[in-house]
């Protein structure tokens, strides 16, 4: 099932720079109902058969497939073509992909790379583009949210830290 978002932000530019509006879907392996997050334990052996331990990895990440077109639908020139795959798959390191909602507000964020963008062509012409989002997790990241609170005096503040991930804290700054 698609879901549709009203920009995505990635390495600093959102598609809204090149024209084009999103339709964003899950792989079937890894859908939105998953709720299950395997982890693989990670170890090397020594010469003597002992085992040094680095903990786990994810089994599975999360891949996120981002369709891409214009938004009035016409096709993409070279020069368009070759600044979009510039913007996705330029970067040999991990980055964030931000999705926002159609007020501008931060839905969520993956942290990963494109691994694939193909050009969906017609008759030779490019009408859009099928992009592959990697995630390091298996799992989005919550946007960071910015609380404040004034005191008048002496106070108590429960934090609730609904992560799911254990050594996340929350501090103030």
């Amino acid at each position: 099932m698609a879901s549709y978002a009203y920009m995505i932000e990635y390495c600093g530019e959102y598609n809204q720079n090149y024209d084009c509006i999103t339709a964003i879907s899950f792989n079937a392996s890894f859908n939105q109902e998953s709720s299950f997050l395997m982890n693989e334990p990670v170890y090397t052996e020594k010469y003597d058969g002992t085992r040094i331990d680095y903990g786990t990895r994810y089994s599975e990440v999360a891949e996120i497939l981002i369709n891409l077109v214009k938004k009035d639908y016409s096709d993409f020139t070279n020069t368009e073509k070759r600044a979009i795959l510039r913007w996705l798959t330029a970067r040999k390191q991990n980055s964030w992909l931000k999705l926002y909602d159609q007020d501008g507000e931060e839905i969520c964020e993956y942290y990963g790379r494109f691994t694939m963008v193909e050009e969906q062509t017609a008759d030779s012409r490019v009408i859009g583009f099928t992009c592959t989002f990697t995630s390091t997790h298996p799992y989005a990241f919550s946007p960071i949210r910015d609380v404040q609170q004034t005191f008048t005096g002496k106070e108590q503040i429960i934090v609730e830290n609904d992560s799911d991930v254990v050594d996340n804290v929350v501090r103030p700054y």
